[in-house]
């Protein structure tokens, strides 16, 4: 979770898939905490949430774990 409670309060607002979302891409890009923002993300990206799939996707394509993307790139419409 989140090390920054201030911060994700607004998130825990959301619907449970937005929450996981925003809490992934605050964790991953502003407080560099990779793995928990991809655990949130790859969460949200499950439920087929178009945006969380389609940066999930691309994540795992910029990390070159092609074998992850190739699993989420068919989910993008």
């Amino acid at each position: 979770m989140s090390h920054h409670p201030q911060d994700i309060i607004p998130a825990i607002r959301w619907p449970t898939t937005g929450g996981h979302y925003i809490l992934g891409i605050e964790e991953y890009h502003m407080y560099k905490n990779i793995n928990i923002g991809l655990h949130h993300i790859r969460t949200t990206a499950t439920t087929s949430h178009d945006y969380a799939t389609y940066l999930y996707g691309l994540l795992m394509l910029c990390t070159e774990n092609f074998h992850e993307w190739s699993t989420y790139s068919d989910k993008i419409r």
